[in-house]
């Protein structure tokens, strides 16, 4: 009877990896979308928690812009932090500063310097998510963040810069 117990436990132990259980983690963040024209070039993603539309948009003869268009409406005047996030896989990467801007109260989208909007689209195409912090009172723990992400990018970008070549300069 030993002898049974001691083979089926050692058959138990060999078989575990090969009837193991496997949790897989899904890919964060909506798909980023491109739209243009012969004047304008975007590339946009949705923000899963709050329907809000994140968008960088190249115009003929200007420099990049960056806006969130949120909902619901913004209660107060408020600084925006915006950081640069590592993969989750590089836990040992600090959050990187990107840049500052001014949230408006009322239904203005939220806007970024050029400067900064070329930091965030740089940051996004080496795979490093964007987080965007701010207060809200409206919320329990009064910070809201943000977080723009590097996945499913690729198919839109390379959209998005084949359309900002073919614009014109002026």
């Amino acid at each position: 009877m030993a002898a049974i117990l001691r083979v089926s436990t050692y058959l138990s132990l060999l078989l575990y990896p090969v009837f193991g259980v496997a949790q897989y983690a899904g890919l964060a963040g909506e798909p980023w979308t491109s739209t243009s024209d012969t004047e304008k070039c975007a590339i946009s993603q949705r923000l899963d928690h709050n329907g809000g539309v994140a968008k960088f948009q190249q115009l003929a003869g200007k420099r990049l812009r960056f806006t969130v268009e949120q909902h619901p409406l913004v209660s107060i005047n408020s600084n925006a932090k915006i950081y640069s996030a590592p993969p989750v896989w590089r836990h040992d990467q600090a959050l990187s500063p990107i840049g500052e801007a001014q949230r408006q109260r009322g239904n203005q989208p939220f806007r970024v310097s050029a400067d900064v909007a070329e930091k965030m689209l740089e940051q996004l195409t080496q795979g490093q998510s964007n987080l965007i912090s701010y207060l809200d009172p409206g919320l329990k723990n009064n910070e809201e963040i943000l977080t723009l992400s590097p996945t499913f990018l690729y198919p839109a970008l390379n959209d998005f810069r084949d359309c900002v070549q073919n614009l014109s300069p002026f």
